[in-house]
């Protein structure tokens, strides 16, 4: 762990990626009052464990005329509810459902059973955007407005792509160095791709070699995971019964949810090569930023984010040192 003036930034090389991204903006008090006046409170979701936190779900309207909304799920905190900032909770993308994914399968309160029928309690839930950076900076743009100020801190990003030229070389060489590829698939790599340039992937050469190494990767990445957690997911959350208990449809006209869109991915155009501007802006202001880098992701991996936050040029005020917890050390 290294910790780097002017940031308040930390590198956390973790045994797991477990995504927690914590925002410390606004004070959350007073809004169960107003979710509870709009009729979201969730009161008989299928399949739920006995909890003593509450829950909304609902939508929310962005687009009166064209008839938009978008469909929020707010859990209180489990304990000191009143005192607790809020945490806003997006994953990566895009495309994908912080719902289908965030929510069901990694660190929401609730998890989706095996057979898709109900729910299990998660011990390790968040509660015990656009993409962060980008949504905290127009946050930080937004506040010069004092009618619209959010009290933001800063926030927290996990194995974050940050800048696609250190991203992809950082998933090349981790590759390399934890023996996924061979030393002339590497070598092919080093002399032929140029992540920086505008089109890297016009040369066949990086091309191919990119492919072999996430081809040998990804087997052992998702080898101890149940390649059907998707399945579960998208089951329950088409389930008539889960749709109207979480303000989704009406329980007849229902919806049909599907944890990512195709389409979406392959319209989508509005995506920055780089956050790292973005970084030193909000820096400048004054906000702090957390980013911490599990050392088994080898998607984006930790020497990606070494590689970026190099690029800050920021002084170090504390050397690299174990990080304890419990008495263990976390590498």
């Amino acid at each position: 762990m290294r910790l780097f003036k002017g940031l308040g930034l930390f590198i956390w090389a973790a045994s797991a990626f477990l995504l927690v991204h914590e925002l410390h903006p606004v004070s959350c008090g007073g809004l169960g009052n107003r979710f509870v006046e709009n009729g979201d409170l969730v009161t008989d979701l299928p399949g739920q464990p006995v909890v003593q936190f509450r829950h909304y779900a609902g939508y929310v309207t962005v687009n009166k005329k064209n008839g938009r909304a978008l469909f929020y799920w707010f859990f209180e905190a489990a304990s000191h509810a009143d005192e607790k900032p809020l945490v806003l909770w997006l994953n990566g993308g895009p495309r994908c459902s912080s719902v289908g994914y965030g929510a069901a399968q990694e660190i929401g309160p609730f998890l989706v059973e095996k057979d898709g029928s109900k729910l299990k309690f998660n011990p390790f839930s968040w509660n015990k955007g656009k993409y962060v950076p980008e949504l905290a900076e127009l946050i930080y743009d937004m506040n010069k407005n004092p009618s619209l100020f959010i009290d933001l801190k800063g926030f927290l990003l996990g194995n974050p792509e940050t800048s696609d030229s250190h991203d992809w070389q950082g998933l090349v060489d981790y590759a390399w160095s934890h023996a996924i590829v061979s030393d002339a698939t590497h070598d092919i790599t080093r002399d032929n791709c140029k992540f920086d340039s505008d089109d890297p992937w016009n040369n066949t050469k990086c091309r191919d070699a990119v492919e072999r190494s996430l081809n040998n990767m990804i087997p052992r990445i998702m080898g101890s995971y149940d390649p059907c957690l998707d399945g579960y997911t998208t089951s329950f959350y088409n389930r008539p019964d889960v749709q109207k208990a979480l303000h989704a449809s009406d329980g007849h006209n229902i919806r049909n949810w599907s944890i990512c869109n195709k389409q979406i991915f392959n319209e989508w155009k509005d995506s920055m090569p780089s956050v790292l501007p973005i970084y030193k802006k909000l820096i400048a202001g004054g906000l702090r930023i957390w980013v911490y880098s599990g050392d088994t992701d080898g998607r984006v991996p930790v020497l990606s984010t070494r590689y970026c936050l190099d690029t800050l040029g920021l002084p170090t005020v504390g050397p690299w040192r174990p990080w304890y917890h419990k008495k263990q050390v976390l590498q």
